[in-house]
């Protein structure tokens, strides 16, 4: 007999982990760091932290014969006069820029990155941390979660 059943993360292999699956690569994915709670993600995608590793990449798009390219789903307007130009374009964090050097011209331009806003990022998830809940979340805080937690693990203890 045949065992049909498939645990997605734990069989199926991804070419760009080598032929390995998600968890046979990061085991330690199995465990969560850290509980989940709606109303905490909004505050714990650093900003920062997404600009660094923009600034890490270096992309090259081809501007069309109206002087526009596309980066992400977001649409950039370079100017006719670079039309059908390739340009290399990296991040800068500090302006929040894409710089962007055209391959028929020394100085390279900057142009504001679109779509980096917490709301944008969140996407759907963004508008749900307002809606008021029906039942009140508990504990209150992290402080009180992480509180709530130590107690239960000190078998024994009263409050």
């Amino acid at each position: 007999m045949v065992d049909f059943t498939c645990n997605g993360p734990t069989d199926y292999p991804v070419g760009f982990l080598h032929g390995q699956a998600p968890l046979s690569a990061f085991p330690q994915a199995k465990q969560t760091q850290r509980p989940y709670r709606l109303e905490w993600e909004r505050e714990g995608l650093e900003m920062q932290q997404v600009y660094a590793y923009l600034a890490t990449g270096r992309w090259f798009r081809l501007i069309s014969s109206v002087g526009m390219f596309s980066l992400g789903s977001h649409r950039y307007n370079a100017g006719t006069q670079r039309a059908r130009q390739t340009l290399e374009i990296t991040f800068e964090p500090q302006t929040c820029q894409f710089v962007c050097l055209p391959e028929k011209e020394a100085q390279p331009f900057r142009l504001g990155a679109k779509g980096l806003s917490k709301e944008i990022l969140m996407g759907e998830l963004d508008p749900l941390t307002a809606i008021p809940a029906d039942q009140l979340a508990l504990p209150w805080s992290r402080q009180a979660w992480r509180e709530s937690v130590l107690c239960l693990a000190l078998g024994g203890t009263t409050l």
